[in-house]
């Protein structure tokens, strides 16, 4: 259990920095830049997202078998094979994507954004360099599965939080250096994702074990795994369409600078994914390894209760804070009333339908565990065939609120099916607890604090002000969610119980 709290502190080091340092630098941009050149960054990060979801079959396929494989003597020439299988796949895939939006870019900046400040030039420009960008920045999600199956995320943690620092930090570096344009953002992530993506394919190499051959492509370890592969695939593709559709449609249908402000609503409230994406990585080659154990499941029911429970308290006071307090969070971040008063409805929502994805999480993580992928793969598939009209329908009547409200429901309509089958089908009778106490009481105690606050918080628009409250409402409603959750508290009391014990230890040494 040792190595999972370490890597669950790892990831979340790492996973904090990037969300954190693209936050603060955010406004910066947009100063420099503009806010159509940043409705750009926002449309870069929709294309990233939509292409790196269509690849994560491979990546998971990659974790799930490394972190099988690695328990196992002997499978080393097995590992370094099966990575330079999937590793063609994944670079072939990548260069077709990254090439396509390259040759599609005059296309997209004539006839797909709706822009009124930047020249059609400029924008045709910008997006070739996003394909040029995008085709070195998959890959490294590719790479980033083998080293997390392998479970180094601590030094997974250090060259992503490092390389973050480069790519964002030194994106401003650049701008005031050189030009304060769009294109001088992207040529820089241009270079800085390269750079990732060289080292993260060098140290995964270097963490395999030794093995007694040059490795080679063998299409047979692919085709074993196709039934995964297959059905990740799928769930991928779906998801890229549940989660994607919204900023696709209002990329459209908004001004580039309106869909600037959505896009900061998206990012700030995908922001989160950090926490999930950390206990989800800590967790999840665990599950795969007692999952491979025949017999007794007494164990993994225990290690999933206490990722589950982590994961409510994580994802408690994001909830609170989101629903309550998003008009102070961006008056906070960006300075600007306007663009508070433009933005906080869109970002509760936004954070609602979040955090309730990220409860979903592990349930999911038990199915790929268990290789199991039709749940997930078939209510994806309905939630597309009913959400594409629908999301269409209400953001021509409501806008951007109307689209992140569908997404709300549609993620809570996820959380409770997933949470009723997924255990009905591995470890059965626990749906119930698992709700009642895994999930629902560190919610109802971080909402609590947080209505509780925000009866109590003053009528202003001075920053200072809303910044001390948002901080201190924070706390308290994070205090008082780790207090309401039985993973968290215990955690706590024992590491009090060292504390104590190595001071009593010194005074007797002394």
């Amino acid at each position: 259990m040792s190595l999972i709290k370490r890597n669950l502190v790892a990831n979340l080091i790492s996973n904090a920095f990037t969300p954190a340092l693209l936050l603060v630098c955010t406004p910066v941009y947009i100063g420099l830049m503009g806010e159509e050149a940043w409705g750009l960054v926002g449309l870069f990060m929709v294309m990233y997202a939509l292409f790196l979801i269509l690849g994560r079959g491979l990546s998971m396929t990659l974790t799930r078998e490394m972190s099988r494989l690695i328990v196992r003597p002997g499978r080393g020439q097995r590992m370094h094979d099966l990575l330079l299988s999937l590793e063609v796949l994944y670079w072939t895939f990548s260069a077709a994507v990254g090439l396509l939006i390259f040759a599609a870019a005059p296309l997209i900046a004539n006839y797909w954004v709706s822009r009124e400040e930047l020249s059609a030039a400029t924008v045709s420009q910008a997006i070739m360099l996003m394909g040029l960008t995008l085709l070195l920045q998959f890959p490294f999600s590719f790479y980033t599965g083998g080293l997390k199956g392998l479970e180094r995320q601590g030094l997974l943690a250090i060259i992503n939080s490092t390389m973050s620092l480069v790519r964002f930090g030194g994106a401003v570096v650049a701008l005031y250096v050189f030009a304060p344009r769009i294109e001088t953002f992207f040529i820089w992530q241009l270079l800085s994702s390269g750079l990732q993506t060289l080292l993260l394919a060098l140290f995964l190499r270097r963490s395999l074990p030794r093995r007694r051959h040059r490795p080679r492509i063998r299409p047979r370890l692919i085709i074993t795994q196709w039934r995964f592969l297959r059905g990740v695939t799928g769930i991928s593709l779906s998801a890229m369409a549940l989660t994607q559709i919204d900023k696709i449609i209002l990329s459209n249908l908004l001004p580039l600078g309106d869909f600037g402000y959505y896009s900061m609503a998206a990012m700030a409230a995908t922001s989160t994914y950090f926490l999930v994406d950390s206990i989800f990585t800590a967790f999840s080659p665990r599950f795969a390894q007692l999952a491979s154990v025949p017999g007794d499941k007494q164990q993994l029911r225990g290690v999933y209760r206490m990722a589950s429970q982590l994961m409510a308290a994580a994802m408690g006071p994001i909830m609170a804070m989101g629903l309550f307090f998003s008009w102070p969070l961006m008056l906070v971040w960006t300075g600007s009333e306007k663009i508070a008063d433009a933005t906080y409805l869109i970002l509760s929502l936004l954070i609602l339908s979040s955090t309730l994805n990220g409860l979903v999480a592990m349930p999911y993580a038990l199915q790929l565990a268990f290789g199991w992928t039709k749940l997930t793969l078939r209510m994806n598939l309905i939630a597309v065939v009913v959400l594409a009209p629908t999301m269409i329908a209400v953001a021509f009547m409501f806008g951007a609120p109307g689209t992140a409200a569908v997404l709300a429901l549609l993620n809570l309509t996820f959380l409770l099916v997933a949470g009723i089958l997924t255990h009905r089908r591995f470890l059965v009778g626990l749906a119930p607890e698992w709700f009642l106490r895994d999930i629902l009481p560190p919610l109802e105690v971080a909402l609590i604090v947080a209505l509780a606050g925000r009866l109590l918080l003053p009528e202003s628009d001075d920053r200072l002000t809303m910044l001390f409250w948002t901080v201190g409402i924070g706390l308290a409603c994070l205090t008082a969610t780790a207090l309401a959750t039985p993973a968290v508290r215990e955690t706590g009391q024992a590491l009090l119980q060292r504390v104590r014990s190595s001071i009593v230890y010194r005074r007797k040494i002394d």
